[in-house]
């Protein structure tokens, strides 16, 4: 069976994608506004933005279209100036805004000037600015939003800003409240019902789902992004067959089929909390702070932060204790743990009961619990081994399992003993 639709209908969002609609036309009434959409990471939101996007240019309205990024967050004023030179020709003196960036102490000229050249653009017909990723905005970029709706709220120029739910920046969050108290409306995208998941399925399988499909899909939880993600690799796979109008799975299928959008998702996470939940996906469903340091490396506050940034992510369930949300999301990851094909067959002697103790760990273990054990911690090891951090957290974690302890203290003492023996 062969994907139909590269993206598809926009399923379960019909009364948002209403209400977007009516917002954005009211523009050609000169009127500014400022529209938030919140959702959870896979939620929707960059797919809604396109189609206000769509919209709008159906509209004859331009469009200036933008995105915070992660890895230019320390670059002054990145996301809107990337934003000021999308949708066609740039801004009348848009050139001497990158000059005017450069400078700490233009940071006032350059929001006056963005403001002016905005003003001047808006006198030729209504604007839509869109912003994604808000979270991830440059610190320039969220003062200037935090200043400029208000001051152009006379001209017809609507503001559409994408925001993930929780985001815990300082910076992010005083923007969000300045924008709220100005007046801004809020959009939340909550996890789609059954029906559209179902509608989702059909498009993409050209089929009516079978009761075996959707109950796959209903480990998603309403994500649109896991949703669509899992349909497109079982359809990667092969693992889809049609009798009659209705697609069954195969049983061929792998238990990850998800595993793309699943990083996707994790990408949203800083570098150590995607190090931290990777760890902890081989755990199973509960997560526990305490062992996960030990395992990983970490100082228990570091964890806990790691933690704390997949619950605000909506990818862990602040429950007590901590679990995973989302079963496609922990299959996913748990089924990626680098683990090579000798460790594998030590794993299952092991469970059997015909291996314990040091003779169960594969020679790659025998290495890391020597250096953990006189001290190292997860990423020193993986300096001196060539290894990454994260096959370095896995090997301990077999360790301590094959040798039944629960610390690096405990570990240490088990390797003095073997000596000592």
């Amino acid at each position: 069976m062969a994907v139909e639709h590269e993206t598809g209908p926009l399923r379960g969002r019909e009364a948002e994608a209403a209400e977007l609609a009516g917002w954005i036309s009211r523009s050609r009434d000169g009127r500014g506004g400022v529209l938030l959409v919140e959702g959870h990471p896979g939620a929707g939101k960059s797919r809604l933005a396109e189609e206000a996007r769509t919209f709008a240019e159906h509209l004859a309205i331009r469009v200036l279209r933008g995105t915070g990024e992660r890895e230019r967050q320390s670059v002054p004023f990145s996301a809107l100036l990337g934003t000021l030179a999308s949708g066609g020709p740039p801004l009348p003196g848009a050139a001497d805004l990158r000059t005017l960036s450069e400078s700490p102490e233009h940071r006032f000229w350059l929001v006056r000037t963005v403001q002016d050249r905005l003003r001047q653009a808006a006198l030729d017909g209504p604007l839509l600015v869109v912003i994604d990723d808000l979270q991830w905005c440059d610190a320039g970029t969220l003062l200037a939003l935090r200043i400029l709706p208000a001051r152009l709220r006379s001209l017809p120029i609507r503001w559409l800003l994408a925001v993930r739910t929780g985001s815990p920046g300082a910076d992010v969050r005083a923007t969000l409240a300045r924008l709220a108290d100005a007046g801004a409306r809020t959009m939340r995208l909550d996890r789609l019902p059954e029906d559209a998941v179902a509608e989702i399925a059909r498009d993409l399988l050209c089929a009516e789902p079978g009761r075996d499909v959707l109950d796959l899909l209903r480990q998603a939880e309403g994500l649109p992004e896991l949703v669509t993600g899992t349909v497109r690799g079982l359809l990667r796979e092969g693992a889809v067959t049609r009798t009659g109008a209705v697609a069954h799975l195969t049983g061929r299928r792998s238990p990850v089929p998800s595993y793309g959008s699943a990083e996707r998702l994790l990408g949203h996470l800083s570098p150590p909390a995607q190090d931290v939940i990777r760890l902890a996906s081989s755990l199973g469903r509960d997560l526990e702070a305490r062992r996960l340091a030990d395992l990983a490396g970490r100082t228990l506050a570091e964890v806990v932060a790691a933690l704390q940034e997949a619950v605000d992510a909506g990818l862990v369930r602040p429950t007590d204790p901590l679990t995973f949300r989302h079963d496609l999301l922990l299959g996913a990851l748990g089924g990626t743990a680098p683990k090579t094909v000798p460790a594998a067959a030590s794993e299952r002697a092991v469970e059997a009961g015909r291996v314990q103790g040091w003779d169960a760990l594969t020679p790659a273990e025998r290495r890391v619990a020597a250096l953990v054990a006189t001290g190292a911690t997860n990423r020193q090891a993986a300096e001196r081994l060539f290894l990454s951090p994260a096959t370095v957290g896995t090997h301990v974690m077999h360790t301590f399992r094959k040798l039944g302890v629960n610390s690096r203290v405990e570990l240490a003492r088990a390797y003095l003993e073997r000596d000592a023996g």
